[in-house]
């Protein structure tokens, strides 16, 4: 399966990526609107760029995406050209995202060498959870065993030496 692009966010001035987070989803499912995928590796059809301001207020500053289309009174009205914040907010260049309560999970952007994309790879899980676009608690989750030079590649390599080891030495 390929892995999917990630919604990039800015939070308390770092750079950050999305886990499976896509703020714009309850806005677009309420109003009509579908994207089309214009690849494997972006399913959903855009990729949006997020900044949690001072104040804790969840915006979207930009978008980016191809096939778009739009259902409202019965019919179907189809974008083929590229789109940003405005298609869908007109006149406005970045939008407060006051349809989105949930959690939005944030880290630091890693490339993975061995293809793994599980949570003990990343050295920090922000958990960011939003009431109508306003953040109302944050939670930091440091890992440990990343910490300590322990990810599930690591523990592989070493499991993989004890069984061998083991195999060998029995005989």
């Amino acid at each position: 399966m390929t892995a999917q692009t990630s919604e990039s966010f800015i939070y308390k001035g770092k750079r950050l990526v999305g886990l499976c987070s896509e703020p714009l989803r309850s806005y677009l499912d309420k109003n009509g609107i579908e994207w089309q995928g214009g690849c494997s590796a972006c399913w959903r059809g855009y990729e949006g760029s997020w900044k949690v301001d001072d104040d804790g207020r969840l915006y979207l500053y930009n978008l980016q995406g191809v096939h778009l289309i739009i259902k409202s009174d019965k019919r179907a009205i189809s974008f083929n050209h590229e789109i940003d914040v405005s298609t869908l907010f007109p006149n406005k260049n970045h939008v407060f995202a006051e349809w989105y309560s949930g959690e939005v999970k944030l880290v630091e952007k890693i490339i993975f060498e061995h293809g793994d994309y599980y949570h003990d790879n990343y050295p920090k899980i922000y958990t960011l959870t939003f009431e109508n676009g306003i953040l109302i608690k944050e939670n930091l989750m440091v890992n440990q065993n990343l910490v300590k030079g322990d990810s599930i590649f690591s523990r592989f390599i070493k499991q993989t030496i004890s069984q061998i080891s083991q195999t060998i030495f029995k005989k």
